[in-house]
Formats: C-alpha cells, structure tokens, sequence
C-alpha cells in the first residue's frame, strides 16, 4: 500500500512539473512575441550599382526590441524618405508617409508585416504628419489636398470627406465618437466634429497660436497648448469635449507644448523650454494638482516624449551624446528620483518614432 502511494505521488508530481514547464514556455513565448518594440526610420544605405555605377539609396524602416535591447529592419527597399507612420491600436498595420520630392506632396502606405503586404491608401497629401486611426483600426484620418478631414479606409477604397476645411491636427476621440482639430483660418481655433451627427462643435472658436490638441484616454478631455501673442509663453491647457471646464495647466515661463496623456489619464507628458534655454527637456505634469516633475533636461535637445503601452517606460528624442538623433528608453521616474539615463540609446535617421501597441 505504501508502495502504491509513493508512485501516485511521484506521478502528481510529474504530473504537476510537466504543467509548470508548461505554463512558464507559454508566458516566455508569449512575453517574447509581445516585447515592447519601437519603430524608428534607419539611416540611408549607400549601395553602388554594379550596372552603372551610379550609388544606389535604401530608406527603411526598423523595429527596436526593447527588452533585448535590439534593431532589426522591419520595412526595407523604400524607394523615397519616410517621414512619419503610426501603427493602428491593435498593432497589426503600420501606416507610414512618404515624400514625393517632384511634387513635393506626401502619398500614405499601409504595411501588414504578418503577411508582408503593403498598399496604397493615397497620394498628393499636403502634410507629412503621421496618419491617426480610428481606435477599431479600421480607418484613418488624413487632410486631404482641400484641407478637409478625410477618413480613408484601411483596406483602401474612396474615402468620406467631412466638409469641415480647412483643418490641421485631426486626432480622433479614443471611443471613436469624434474628431477633435485646429482651424487654420487666420482666426484660428480648436473644434470637434461628431461623427454620429457630422456637429461641429466649437470648443475655442477664433482663437489663434494653438497647438497640439490630444485626447485623454476616457474621452472627455482634450490637452493643448496655447500661447496668447507671438514671443510670449506658451503654456499647456485643458478643455473638456463640449467646450467648458478650461484650465490652464502649466505655470511656468516658457514654451509647453507636444502634450502625451498617460494611459490612466492622471499625467501628461510634454516639452518644456525655458526662458533662454535653446533647447527642450522632458517633464510629466500631474492633471489633478499641477505638480511636475523632471524626466530629462540637458542643454541639448531631449524631446518628443510617448508612454510606452504599458505605461511602465517613456521614450524620447535626444542628442545629448553627439548631436545625432538618437531614442532613449527610461523607466518612468518617481517624484524627487535622478533623471534615468541608462545609456547613448537608439540611433536615428529622423525625429520620429512610434511604439507597437
């Protein structure tokens, strides 16, 4: 009997250690295929044609394994500059820009990398921004060549114009209802337009010199910053999506701007510029209370901050090291914590990046 319950133990515990095996591969397998990765544009690749002579010019675009700390090439043999792409919120498509030097107009691609496809969304754009789609992934939001809101579909075809031109920095709501965007009128201003009713829905009607509008994760607000004349301060703000509750943010003297919610929506992370500071740093505002704090500051150019998707690091632009572009990784510091600077990061072809949800 003894006997019996000795093996029927040593198979339970077979039996147990097999599915632990099991368990821990599955939760390294999947942490491995779901790594932080960043995009980021590569520098040219010089190649002389052995046809011709003549030097052979390879833009592409790289995907940076965060974890492994690792650059590969994602997207290669581009026949002109990318200057910007954006990936769709599940992280399945990429959607990049391309400058067409002859016409000196911006065409937009989509790129599937799961089936390495690729196509044409549409051409003769007048700006070089990166496209915003809509949170289901299934449209994008461009401004045509008529500076209207454009939403273009993501497998292609004719797009649906909302007549709401002439229009800059479209950025659609995180529920999907609305589109938030700058007149470009000489007056200027911040609207929304609902995509139910096709309302526009002036939010700071005729007001000039802002910038930068972006949506809190619940939808409910916007961030931007605003500067009231040319040479004067610009400081970050908030409004909510009906047009009330303005507040102003940011206090200091100096430019705030390029606002980026956390994905709690209890932060901000922007560039700020002080007064005769020729270059900007990274802070982090608390929504709730003003409070801010440093992320990098150097009197070299650290800039551009995004949130990683799990919130747990922020990336940024700097060329502290040796005045190339270069993208920096840090975990997200603690109040009154040293400015975390782990190394020279990520070389750079341009000031542009995008994390993969």
């Amino acid at each position: 009997m003894a006997g019996l319950i000795v093996r029927g133990l040593r198979v339970i515990l077979s039996l147990l250690t097999v599915a632990f095996v099991v368990v821990l591969v599955g939760w390294i397998g999947g942490r491995l295929i779901n790594a932080p990765q960043v995009t980021l544009g590569s520098q040219q690749a010089i190649i002389i044609s052995a046809a011709t002579q003549e030097p052979i010019i390879h833009r592409s675009l790289w995907a940076h394994d965060v974890w492994f700390d690792r650059t590969s090439p994602m997207l290669t043999g581009l026949d002109t500059l990318p200057v910007a792409w954006s990936w769709s919120p599940q992280g399945d498509r990429l959607a990049y820009v391309l400058l067409r030097h002859e016409t000196n107009d911006y065409s937009v691609f989509i790129f599937e990398p799961t089936t390495r496809r690729q196509w044409l969304i549409g051409d003769g754009f007048p700006f070089g921004s990166p496209p915003d789609w809509s949170p289901d992934g299934q449209r994008l939001a461009l401004v045509s060549r008529a500076q209207d809101i454009c939403l273009y579909p993501a497998g292609g075809g004719a797009p649906d114009c909302l007549g709401v031109m002439p229009i800059g920095q479209p950025t659609w709501s995180p529920d999907g209802e609305s589109i938030a965007y700058l007149s470009r009128l000489p007056e200027g201003g911040l609207y929304r337009v609902d995509l139910t009713t096709g309302e526009v829905v002036p939010l700071m009607p005729g007001v000039p010199y802002l910038n930068s509008p972006r949506w809190s994760p619940d939808s409910q607000w916007l961030a931007f910053s605003r500067q009231d004349r040319p040479g004067e301060s610009r400081h970050l703000y908030l409004i909510d999506r009906d047009g009330g509750g303005l507040r102003q943010l940011t206090t200091v003297t100096g430019t705030q701007d390029q606002p980026r919610w956390s994905a709690d929506g209890r932060e901000i992370a922007y560039n700020h510029t002080g007064y005769l500071q020729r270059a900007p740093d990274v802070l982090i505002v608390t929504v709730a209370d003003g409070r801010v704090r440093s992320v990098a500051a150097s009197p070299q150019i650290d800039a551009d901050p995004r949130w990683s998707p799990d919130g747990t690091q922020m990336a940024f632009v700097t060329d502290r090291y040796d005045g190339r572009p270069r993208l920096q990784i840090v975990p997200i510091p603690q109040p009154g914590s040293p400015e975390p600077i782990p190394g020279i990061g990520v070389l750079m072809y341009l000031y542009s990046y995008d994390w993969r949800p």
